[in-house]
């Protein structure tokens, strides 16, 4: 319920600002290089509580039909020689099979970037909740069992734009994108609106504010 007494008025807000886009870095070029290591690996044995993993797995021989991902948490997206192929998703399936045709295996190069999406909350999965592909990755239906693992913790404040190359280079989606507000900043009441994007994160002076995902809701 509502105490009691007159309802405030309503508070001044900050007039609509852009932001110029100053410094851009690929996710491809950024985190901690862990080396192979033996599949699984999670962010939880390599330190990381929060944000992204790469496997890298280099391909040579037979030609790659399709590529499969059990237990992913949270979301992954799957990248052959830099071109996204397809994802999956822990809130539809973890487990599931993206078919790529049928790539020539000369110069391929396999990429999975796991994203962690929080936390469960409740039930026996609490303490169980590990981030990364938590089973097996397979290609053509034979087990991977080692991969390149890179890692980039995203909790707590991070101070991002050091991250970030002053160059801009033609950049490899997934990225960051790093600016400054144009016009002069008020402490006043705003909001962020990501209409016409797609999935990401914002950062405000190395504070994470959360994850946008207009297809899926606010």
């Amino acid at each position: 319920t509502l105490p009691p007494g007159p309802v405030p008025p309503h508070s001044e807000k900050w007039e609509k600002s852009g932001v110029k886009v100053e410094r851009v870095g690929s996710l491809w070029a950024m985190g901690e290089n862990k080396g192979y290591m033996r599949l699984p690996a999670t962010m939880e044995q390599l330190g990381v509580s929060g944000g992204f993993i790469w496997y890298v797995i280099p391909w040579s021989g037979e030609v790659i039909h399709n590529i499969s991902l059990y237990d992913v948490h949270d979301r992954a997206t799957i990248f052959l020689d830099s071109y996204p192929v397809g994802t999956i998703d822990r809130r539809n399936q973890p487990n599931g099979t993206i078919d790529v045709g049928s790539r020539p295996a000369a110069t391929a190069e396999i990429r999975v970037l796991v994203e962690s999406l929080g936390r469960v909350n409740h039930g026996r999965y609490m303490g169980s909740d590990y981030k990364g592909i938590t089973q097996k990755i397979l290609v053509n239906g034979q087990p991977i069992h080692y991969a390149q693992v890179w890692v980039l913790g995203l909790t707590g404040k991070k101070r991002l734009p050091k991250l970030i190359s002053e160059k801009q280079p033609p950049v490899i989606l997934p990225a960051l994108f790093c600016g400054q507000f144009q016009g002069p900043v008020k402490s006043l009441d705003t909001f962020f609106d990501p209409s016409g994007w797609g999935h990401g994160f914002v950062s405000l002076n190395g504070i994470n504010l959360g994850r946008y995902w207009p297809d899926v809701g606010p």
